[in-house]
Order: C-alpha cells, then structure tokens, then sequence
C-alpha cells in the first residue's frame, strides 16, 4: 500500500459499470465506495477487500457483503503494462482497477491469508463469472 496518504486529496477516483441497465443496482454501492475513499483518506489498492458496512451500504436482499479492488485484466496488453494497469490518455495516467462483489465465503476466503487473493483472481479468471450479475454463484 505504498502510497502516503497525504496527496489523496490531488486524486480522484472515477467508479463506472458496464451497461446501463445496471445503473440502478451498482450506482448506488459504487457511490458509497468513493464516499468511502474520501471519508478514510485511502486509496483503493488491488488485493484489497472494502465491506459494505464499513461503507455505510446495505442493500437487503443482496448475496454479497463487500468488495474486492483487484485486477483481472492480465490477458489484455493494452491494459496491463508497467505499471500494472494504468492507461496513458494525452497528459493523464490512469489507473484501471476491478471492483468486484464478494460473497461472505468469498470475503472469509480472502481474508483468511493474504495469497488467497491471487487464487481468488485465478479462479475467476479460469471461470469467468458475469460480476455485473448480483445474483452469480461464489467461486469459492
């Protein structure tokens, strides 16, 4: 987690979601998490794991409990470079993150030893779940 937080406040952090129709359903918990980011002063770091009550977020019904900052884009040159995933738009570098809705098993799994995220990140990839889908089965 290398970076201080004192130049937090010269970032900003840009949550988006892939379709439209899912606006309704991932708007919500995706503005909690910038809250969240400006409220802790930290950035969001890959491998690390936010859950929704720390976010002041609750959304009954829902299978999940937290979320996971990684990346999931190893297979895509245009995105994983040096550093790993940031994108050089004219005189910006941006940096890329997944933000993924974690089942509680999903979550304790993570949790439970600091390298379980890179198996966690294996075993998505080699799956494939729709993470845009609130209703997807764990991968754990």
């Amino acid at each position: 987690m290398g970076r201080s937080t004192s130049d937090i406040s010269k970032t900003t952090p840009y949550l988006i979601h892939r379709y439209p129709q899912d606006a309704p359903t991932l708007a919500h918990p995706l503005l909690h998490l910038a809250h969240w980011t400006y409220v802790n002063q930290q950035y969001l770091e890959a491998g690390q794991v936010v859950t929704f009550d720390a976010m002041n977020f609750n959304e009954p019904g829902w299978a999940f409990d937290s979320v996971c900052i990684t990346y999931l884009y190893e297979d895509d040159h245009q995105m994983y470079g040096d550093p790993d995933g940031q994108l050089h738009v004219m005189n910006l570098r941006l940096q890329v993150m997944w933000i993924i809705p974690l089942h509680p098993a999903e979550r304790a799994f993570i949790g439970a030893d600091e390298a379980n995220v890179d198996v966690f990140e294996e075993r998505s990839s080699t799956a494939r779940p729709n993470f845009g889908d609130l209703a997807r089965p764990s991968v754990i």
